[in-house]
């Protein structure tokens, strides 16, 4: 499952800039993202919120699910995620 929440999340985040934009680099991530709470969709069905906390730790949770706190990580050049009791 956390698999699965690390594939969206690498899809959805390249859509913080726009198309003809080049990927935002890990300062610039933290910078638009930090302090914020996110609710991530696909058409008019939201199916995630992820808050952005200091330090780059995070809190996730699909809709009606419990949340997972993790932290997030520049990996040459990608924003990676890993959640609590992920071990991948």
């Amino acid at each position: 499952m956390h698999a699965l929440i690390l594939s969206i999340l690498l899809m959805i985040v390249p859509l913080l800039a726009a198309a003809e934009d080049p990927p935002l680099s890990a300062t610039e991530f933290e910078a638009r993202t930090t302090g914020r709470t996110l609710t991530y969709s696909l058409g008019n069905q939201s199916f995630g919120t992820e808050q952005y906390l200091p330090g780059r730790r995070v809190i996730w949770a699909f809709t009606g699910q419990e949340c997972q706190r993790g932290t997030w990580e520049d990996v040459g050049g990608h924003i990676c995620f890993r959640y609590d009791g992920d071990d991948e």
